[in-house]
């Protein structure tokens, strides 16, 4: 991977914030309910990125077999931050 430019915070309505800025997380329990859990970190800049090599696409999107192998409509590197995941409550 090669990227350009100085990182940025994406502009809010952009494709870029929606993957890297989201707060809420969900995950089934074995009992079939819904956990939702609250994730916490500053806004994380953005380098985007020039060139991206993706050799085994199927091992990325596996289960996701429909998108396997196409090309992303996003790339960027992010900066990154530490992370705090708050206690999950059921939906």
């Amino acid at each position: 991977m090669s990227f350009s430019g100085e990182a940025e915070i994406p502009e809010a309505e952009s494709l870029d914030a929606f993957i890297a800025e989201h707060y809420w997380g969900y995950t089934r329990q074995p009992d079939g309910t819904t956990l939702e859990y609250k994730v916490e970190h500053p806004p994380w800049r953005l380098w985007q990125t020039k060139e991206v090599s993706m050799h085994e696409p199927g091992a990325v999107y596996d289960d996701f077999g429909a998108i396997s192998g196409s090309v992303p409509s996003s790339t960027f590197l992010a900066e990154g931050s530490e992370v705090a995941v708050r206690q999950g409550a059921k939906i």
